[in-house]
C-alpha cells in the first residue's frame, strides 16, 4: 500500500518555535526542499534514510532543506501510478513556495531514479526549477550538480534522457545502503569474522553478531596477551601451537593476527572509508547491535600498537597514505588491482613473493610458506629474507648473496650484461624475474653449519618457467 507526505523540515519547525523567523534560521544558505521515494513500502525508516543522506548533502553545500516530499510504496515500473508527494512538490516549485510561504528554490535527492521515472518526469521537474534563475537540482549518490538549463534543451530538443538508467546504480544504492546501516548500528554481513558465528536462517541470526563459544574464548585470550605486551609473532604461535583454525583454514601469520586484533567490531564499533562511524548529533561513535569481546579502550590500545590495518584518526606508513583503511568494499581511492601496482612500485626487496621456505619436517611435508625481507636488526648485519610461517620460521638467508645468485640465473637466460642489468629499477628488475621465474626454493643450512658459513648455492633452487606447455621445468 502506497503512502505519501510532505512536510517542514524538523528543524526549521524547531528554529520557528523558539521564537525566531525563518530569515534567520535561513541565513545565507539557498532554500531547498528534499524528496525520497520508496518502490516497496518499508515503513518511515526507509525513506529517512533518504531524508538523511539529503540533509547531510545540503549542509555540505550550504543549503537548507526547508520541506521533505516522500512518496513511499510507489514503484518505478509503472509509470501510470500517482506520485502525490512528487506532485504537490512541483506545484510548489512552480508558486517558488510551500503552503506556508515558505520560499523554496531547488531539490536534493539521493539519485535521478527517486525522482524520474521517465522523461517526461525529468522534464516537468526542470521545467519547474527554471522559473526561478536560481533554480538548482542535486543527485547525492553521483554528486552532480544538474546544469538545468542546458539538460532541459537537450530534452525539449527531444534528447534521450541522460544517465536516468546507469548502469552502476545498483553499486551506488548497495554503498549507500551500507552507509545507512552503519549509522544505524547494524552489521555489515559478509564474511564471518573469527570469534564470531555465521548466519543462521531458521534462527534469524545474521553473521558476525552472536559470539562463537569456542572461537570467542581463544579471541579473548590474544587480546589479553596483546594488551600485556606480547609480540604478534608469539601470538600466531600459540594459536598455531593449539591448533585453532582461521577462519578459511589458513596459516596463523602476524598479519592475521593484527587483523584480526584492529578490526573496530572487536568493540562494537565499525569504520567507513577509514573514518569512524559517529552519531550525527553527539559526535559519539556508534555502537552496532552485535556483541562484543573488548572495550573501546582496549581497542584504541590496540589499533595505537598497530595501525597497519585500521587507522581511525589517518595515521598510516608508506603507500597506504592515500588509503586510510585497508577494509574492502568502502575505502577510497583505486581498486584493488591499482593498489597491486603502487605496492609493487614501493617494493624494497627484490625477491618478495618470488621465495619459499624449503624446509621439512620429519615426516618429509615441506613448509612452502613465503619468506619475506628483514632489515638488519640485533645481531643480523645485513638484509635478511625469513620464513614467515608462524609454525615453522626455521629458515633464513642474507639477502644481498642470494639476490645476486638470482641475478646470475635471469641474466644468463635473459642474455643480459651486468651493464644493462643496472639500468633496471627494482620493478624492472622483479619483471624480468617474474618473466623466466616461477618460484625459488630455499632449502636450510644442514645441521651443524652455522649461519656465517660461506653462501651455497646448492641450497637454492630457481625453478624457471617452463618455455613451452609440452616442455618440462627447468631447474638449477
Amino acid at each position: 500500500m502506497s503512502t505519501f507526505r510532505w512536510e517542514i523540515a524538523s528543524n526549521l519547525t524547531k528554529g520557528l518555535a523558539e521564537g525566531g523567523d525563518f530569515a534567520q534560521w535561513l541565513g545565507d544558505r539557498v532554500p531547498v526542499v528534499s524528496y525520497a521515494r520508496i518502490s516497496r513500502s518499508q515503513g518511515a525508516a526507509a525513506a529517512g534514510r533518504q531524508h538523511l543522506n539529503n540533509l547531510a548533502e545540503a549542509d555540505r553545500l550550504g543549503w537548507a532543506v526547508v520541506c521533505l516530499y516522500t512518496d513511499d510504496g510507489v514503484s518505478a515500473a509503472n509509470p501510470d501510478i500517482a506520485r502525490p508527494a512528487f506532485e504537490r512538490m512541483l506545484r510548489d516549485l512552480l508558486l517558488r513556495g510551500t503552503a506556508e510561504g515558505f520560499p523554496i528554490s531547488g531539490v536534493i535527492s539521493v539519485e535521478q531514479e527517486r525522482l524520474a521515472r521517465s522523461a517526461d518526469d525529468y522534464l516537468r521537474l526542470l521545467r519547474a526549477l527554471s522559473i526561478r534563475p536560481e533554480g538548482c537540482l542535486y543527485l547525492g549518490d553521483t554528486n552532480e550538480l544538474i546544469e538545468i538549463p542546458a539538460v532541459l534543451k537537450d530534452l525539449e530538443g527531444g534528447a534521450e534522457l541522460q544517465g536516468q538508467l546507469e548502469t552502476d546504480r545498483i553499486g551506488r544504492r548497495r554503498r549507500r545502503s551500507i552507509r545507512d546501516r552503519a549509522r544505524e548500528g547494524l552489521g555489515s554481513g559478509g564474511q564471518r569474522r573469527f570469534g564470531w558465528l555465521g548466519p543462521d536462517t531458521a534462527a534469524g541470526r545474521s553473521t558476525n553478531t552472536v559470539l562463537d563459544s569456542f572461537e570467542s574464548t581463544y579471541l579473548r585470550e590474544a587480546v589479553d596477551r596483546a594488551l600485556a605486551g606480547a609480540t604478534w609473532m608469539s601470538i600466531a604461535d600459540w594459536l598455531t601451537a593449539e591448533r585453532v583454525p582461521t577462519v578459511r583454514g589458513g596459516r596463523w601469520t602476524i598479519p592475521t593476527v593484527q587483523a584480526m586484533l584492529t578490526n573496530p567490531a572487536m568493540c562494537g564499533y565499525r569504520l567507513l572509508d577509514g573514518v569512524l562511524v559517529r552519531d550525527g548529533e553527539t559526535g559519539a561513535p556508534v555502537v552496532g547491535g552485535w556483541q562484543a569481546v573488548a572495550t573501546p579502550d582496549e581497542w584504541w590500545t590496540l589499533v595505537g600498537r598497530c595501525n597497519r590495518w585500521y587507522s581511525p584518526n589517518g595515521e598510516r606508513s608508506g603507500y597506504k597514505d592515500r588509503y586510510p583503511s585497508q577494509s574492502r568494499g568502502n575505502g577510497p581511492g583505486p581498486g584493488r588491482q591499482a593498489r597491486l601496482a603502487e605496492s609493487e612500485l614501493s617494493r624494497k626487496y627484490l625477491l618478495s613473493g618470488f621465495l619459499r621456505c624449503g624446509y621439512t619436517d620429519g615426516e618429509g611435508a615441506l613448509c612452502g610458506a613465503k619468506m619475506g625481507g628483514h632489515p638488519p636488526h640485533g645481531t643480523n648485519r645485513y638484509a635478511s629474507y625469513r620464513c614467515s610461517s608462524s609454525g615453522c620460521r626455521k629458515v633464513g638467508r642474507r639477502a644481498d648473496l642470494l639476490e645476486c645468485h638470482v641475478e646470475a640465473f635471469v641474466r644468463e637466460r635473459a642474455e643480459l650484461t651486468a651493464e644493462r642489468w643496472q639500468l633496471l629499477d627494482t620493478k624492472g628488475r622483479r619483471d624480468m624475474i617474474a618473466s623466466m621465474v616461477d618460484s625459488i626454493v630455499v632449502r636450510p643450512l644442514p645441521k651443524g653449519r652455522t649461519r656465517n658459513a660461506p653462501f651455497d648455492p646448492a641450497l637454492i633452487e630457481v625453478i624457471a618457467k617452463a618455455p613451452a606447455a609440452a616442455d618440462p621445468l627447468h631447474r638449477t
